[in-house]
């Protein structure tokens, strides 16, 4: 209710009737609720317009319900307007407060010039035709299982699905290098954002990426892919994205609101764009190498051009709450 895209109408209600006053954050719904199998968060909402604070309490176990241990912010500071949506945002120090309001007065991956759109196939209108060897018409169809971080792999379970016979009957297929990413994960994997530069030059054949992904449809300022990946894979992304979404789901238009760095200097951003090119080169090789350095490398680079301090640092990182 607090992020999610189909509750959008609901929180615009609450802002133009009332205010929140209490959200009560269960983090470890096992410690606290019994069999509850959804993420779980109690709001306490006032029809009371004038009040200006959200107090926000997180507890892991049903112990922590009772203790004095809540934070109180300004009720400008509880809202995060992205470009797609407006999220309440909750969490467990006023630090990552501070952090929104700085991404607050960045652009959008959108007004950046960058635009995601989700896969245009679905492909079970191409079922009679899917197959492991490509005919004149062939088009590569990218699954969102071949897509992983900063690489391509190859289908485990659908080897025999790679090619769409056919003249595709909705869409017209990809015939540049663009970026492509999983549509759906899942909150206790490591990374929310999953992303892969993917080159039709690499199969011989235009490419198209089916439902369960989406990719980057215009790069308008024709920014560098491998900048651009390096934002969407980094660690500070995956922390923005954990506090304005709370299902499965990541779709194009969160993706396109997302806040982008502001006029990067060109030192960091070939430094970023070297730095990606080694982890890219690393996995192609060998997917399995270990690139844990050059990834943190980037992380401290795009901690830089978002402006993040230490504090806020050991806050993106889980230093301390």
């Amino acid at each position: 209710m607090l992020t999610d895209a189909y509750f959008s109408a609901l929180r615009r209600y609450i802002l133009k009737h009332g205010t929140v006053l209490l959200v009560l954050n269960i983090v470890d719904r096992r410690n606290v609720f019994e069999s509850v199998l959804q993420s779980t968060i109690v709001n306490i909402i006032s029809r009371n317009k004038t009040l200006n604070t959200v107090r926000i309490k997180s507890v892991r176990t049903k112990e922590e319900i009772a203790l004095q241990n809540e934070i109180e912010i300004k009720k400008e500071h509880f809202v995060f307007c992205t470009q797609s949506t407006t999220a309440f945002i909750v969490a467990e120090s006023e630090i990552t407060y501070y952090i929104f309001r700085k991404l607050a007065k960045l652009p959008s991956f959108f007004h950046s010039g960058l635009s995601f759109t989700t896969g245009k196939v679905q492909w079970d209108l191409y079922k009679k035709t899917l197959s492991s060897n490509p005919s004149q018409l062939a088009t590569r169809l990218v699954w969102a299982e071949n897509i992983q971080r900063f690489y391509f792999a190859e289908a485990r379970l659908r080897r025999d699905k790679l090619f769409i016979n056919e003249k595709l009957k909705t869409c017209s297929p990809i015939q540049h290098k663009t970026i492509i990413i999983q549509r759906t994960t899942a909150v206790e994997q490591p990374f929310r954002i999953i992303a892969s530069i993917v080159d039709p030059t690499d199969f011989g054949f235009p490419i198209q990426s089916e439902n369960h992904t989406s990719y980057l449809e215009s790069n308008i300022k024709s920014l560098n892919l491998n900048f651009v990946i390096a934002i969407l894979n980094s660690r500070f992304l995956d922390f923005v994205f954990r506090h304005i979404n709370s299902n499965t789901q990541v779709s194009a238009g969160e993706l396109n609101g997302l806040p982008f760095p502001n006029n990067p200097s060109e030192n960091d951003a070939d430094t970023l764009v070297n730095l990606v090119g080694k982890i890219i080169s690393a996995k192609k090789a060998n997917s399995s190498t270990d690139t844990c350095v050059l990834e943190s490398k980037v992380d401290q680079l795009v901690y830089k051009l978002y402006d993040l301090t230490p504090e806020e640092i050991k806050i993106v990182e889980g230093e301390n709450k």
